[in-house]
């Protein structure tokens, strides 16, 4: 949807920009549906979207998701220590590391450290903490990408403001039991591996080669 809000003695349309939150396990989950309510209080134009709450009953899951990862600008990877190697993370992770241009994949670690994330293909990305600064600096980053034109100190304002509520949230998600959860079918850890790898390596082809495309093939059964 597009808005138009004032800006000085202009007037500056906004359109919502997708960012597509990517999950997996009980604690990652409830991170991932906490940014997914509080990001656009923060950022007007952050459009979020998820599978648990985006994809509406009775249509195509697969197809909703593989659309997503294709039109998707950016993606939050929400990791904790049990969603570090899971299959349709790296899947995911992948399908938005073989993009051109703006796409971005940002780790979201949720109580894990950079030197745990080491050893996983998503090192290769650059990562942020969820604690007040890592995620003040994961906000500000996404402001550049999707509302380079709102000034950082609005965005500033706002995650303060509003910073206690998702703090709580991630608080709690820490405290739930990983143990018990039920994984739907997905790709062993060397498909999506390999997956990830493929799709990188065709993305290197065709920034050489501007004329060769990705063929970034179907999705399997994911999770986030």
């Amino acid at each position: 949807m597009t808005r138009i809000v004032p800006a000085g003695n202009r007037i500056q349309i906004l359109f919502g920009v997708r960012i597509f939150i990517s999950w997996s396990g009980k604690q990652s989950l409830a991170v991932a549906e906490a940014l997914h309510d509080w990001l656009p209080r923060v950022i007007q134009q952050a459009k979020p979207w998820m599978s648990k709450r985006d994809i509406e009953a009775g249509t195509l899951w697969g197809n909703e998701l593989h659309q997503e990862l294709e039109q998707g600008t950016l993606a939050i990877i929400c990791t904790t220590a049990s969603s570090l190697t899971a299959p349709w993370v790296l899947y995911e992770a992948g399908a938005f590391a073989a993009k051109r241009g703006t796409s971005r994949v940002m780790p979201y670690l949720i109580g894990v450290s950079n030197a745990q994330v080491t050893g996983s293909p998503l090192s290769l990305f650059q990562a942020k903490k969820s604690d007040c600064e890592g995620t003040l600096e994961l906000v500000q980053d996404i402001r550049k990408l999707v509302a380079p034109d709102i000034s950082s100190d609005i965005i500033d304002e706002a995650f303060n403001n509003t910073w206690p509520k998702l703090q709580a949230a991630i608080g709690r998600a820490m405290e739930i039991d990983e143990e018990g959860v039920e994984a739907p079918p997905t790709p062993t850890t060397e498909e999506a591996l390999s997956a990830l790898m493929g799709r990188m390596e065709r993305c290197a082809t065709r920034l050489e080669s501007p004329a060769s495309g990705i063929d970034t093939g179907p999705s399997p059964p994911l999770e986030g």
